[in-house]
């Protein structure tokens, strides 16, 4: 591809090769905003990816350990009435009875904790 160049000041120049130039000029400058444009764009997908990969490996494993939580819940809880069922010798309705009042006891304490804010220290 031919360039144009600027012709200096005191050679006289033609309005058609000043246009030209002006429209060569004008078409570069397009050519570059495009490609600055698109590097940009190359970057933000390229750091959308690593964030994406970042956050999904996250939230793989909140709901691994999640599961393994409310498994180990689930077998805590029926490990404690079959102890009362057992060792106290209640029938079943009793002993799951006792389990669910003793949980909503925790529950309800953990929500007293839980609201309970910490107030800051004062200024001295």
């Amino acid at each position: 591809m031919t360039e144009n160049h600027l012709s200096p000041k005191d050679v006289p120049v033609g309005t058609d090769a000043r246009e030209a130039d002006w429209a060569t000029l004008f078409g570069r400058a397009i050519d570059d905003v495009a490609q600055i444009v698109q590097s940009e764009a190359h970057l933000l997908t390229a750091g959308m990816r690593t964030v994406l990969a970042e956050q999904l490996d996250r939230i793989f494993t909140l709901v691994a350990i999640s599961a393994l939580l409310a498994v180990g819940a689930v077998c805590l809880v029926g490990a404690a009435v079959l102890l009362q069922r057992e060792f106290f010798g209640l029938s079943w309705w009793q002993s799951f009875g006792a389990t669910a009042l003793a949980l909503f006891a925790i529950g309800i304490a953990f929500a007293a904790f839980a609201t309970i804010r910490r107030k800051p220290p004062a200024d001295i």
